[in-house]
């Protein structure tokens, strides 16, 4: 009887990468880049990987602020803040924004 050796995901779920930092990474790389939109779609993908990773919810409100949404911006932060309450200078800047 022949051994039938499947692709990595073909027929069954390969091991995932480690998303978060996959996801991170790319989001950096793009916010350094000034591409916004994709750092945003990367930090979006990076917060649902992991519900409890600050810094994914900190660059998505860096993005929307970036992009002139405001409100989104506040959001993300604050979801940020809730996750890291000693974020002073992430503190420091909504309460300036928020006014």
């Amino acid at each position: 009887q022949s051994v039938k050796v499947l692709a990595p995901g073909a027929g069954q779920a390969a091991a995932p990468p480690p998303a978060n930092a996959n996801y991170m990474g790319a989001a950096n790389q793009a916010i350094a880049n000034k591409d916004y939109n994709t750092a945003l779609q990367d930090y979006q993908a990076a917060a649902n990987a992991d519900p409890n990773n600050a810094g994914a919810y900190q660059g998505e409100g860096t993005c929307y602020y970036y992009l002139g949404q405001k409100a989104e911006a506040l959001t993300a932060f604050n979801k940020a803040l809730q996750l890291n309450p000693g974020n002073t200078q992430l503190s420091n800047f909504v309460k300036a924004l928020s006014k």
